[in-house]
């Protein structure tokens, strides 16, 4: 592989002639007669790389939905990111132990991903968690604790005011409304679903005391705990907004998960919620 930084490079193969330039990445297969010349000043990382063993090192990798590796491909968007992950193998390869060949490996198998998403583009393959989602799994996580926007705020290395405008913009509430709808949620769930004291529930979720707890309670249910531990009913606290990349505390399986998987994972049935 050759990741053509500047200049141009003139590639012949038995697939053809080739001209690379910069933001390209040329992918020569193996074969006894192959070719390249540059074009003046240029700048480009090369890696060879066998992607089996003998005797199918020579074997050009095949992606399931693209076929063999093309000859030549134009990155786009996409070069700054195979720079990097170029950049990982170079200084990778040179050293030694187990945690740098696996990082050389998966710098190997993010090139490929990287050629995939370029020869096919997918909105979703490129998806990453925002800074935002992940505020807002800190305050999942943190039922426990008062929601502390202050710290949050400057862990950012904002304002707090300017923190708070923009959670709400991106989730349509304010933080502390968030945390609060998620203790409350779990609140309800635990004294529905457990037998746990109300003491011991308003503790766990993070209450100075017991009547701090109760009177949050009733004035966002309209209910008591005690109400809704005997069984009256009382209005589900609104589902936060999540917007999340994958969902959270669920069981999740691969796409297209061989039955054998299942049969040894789950020999009495996928559990509910699972993708069939």
């Amino acid at each position: 592989m050759m990741l053509i930084e500047s200049g141009c490079l003139s590639a012949r193969t038995p697939l053809g002639e080739f001209r690379a330039k910069p933001g390209d990445l040329l992918c020569f297969r193996p074969a006894g007669m192959q070719e390249h010349s540059i074009k003046g000043p240029a700048v480009f990382h090369q890696a060879h790389i066998d992607f089996a063993p003998p005797p199918r090192h020579r074997s050009t990798p095949l992606l399931d939905e693209y076929g063999l590796l093309p000859p030549l491909i134009p990155l786009g968007k996409a070069f700054a990111e195979m720079r990097r992950v170029f950049d990982t193998f170079c200084l990778e390869i040179t050293q030694t132990g187990s945690a740098h060949r696996l990082r050389l490996r998966a710098a190997v198998y993010e090139m490929l991903a990287i050629i995939a998403t370029v020869l096919k583009p997918d909105p979703d393959v490129s998806a990453r968690m925002d800074v935002w989602q992940r505020v807002r799994l800190r305050l999942d996580a943190g039922i426990g604790a008062e929601c502390r926007v202050e710290q949050l705020a400057r862990e950012m290395c904002l304002s707090p005011a300017y923190f708070i405008r923009a959670f709400h913009r991106r989730f349509g509430v304010t933080p502390k409304a968030y945390h609060t709808t998620v203790r409350l949620r779990e609140a309800v769930r635990l004294l529905r679903g457990t037998e746990e004291p109300v003491k011991s529930i308003a503790l766990s979720l993070g209450f100075a005391s017991t009547q701090a707890f109760i009177r949050l309670f009733h004035r966002h249910l309209g209910v008591l705990p005690s109400d809704v531990r005997a069984g009256k009913d009382a209005p589900q606290p609104n589902e936060p907004p999540r917007n999340s990349l994958y969902r959270i505390d669920d069981h999740l399986l691969p796409p297209g998960t061989p039955s054998t998987w299942k049969r040894r994972y789950y020999p009495d049935g996928l559990p509910p919620h699972s993708p069939k």
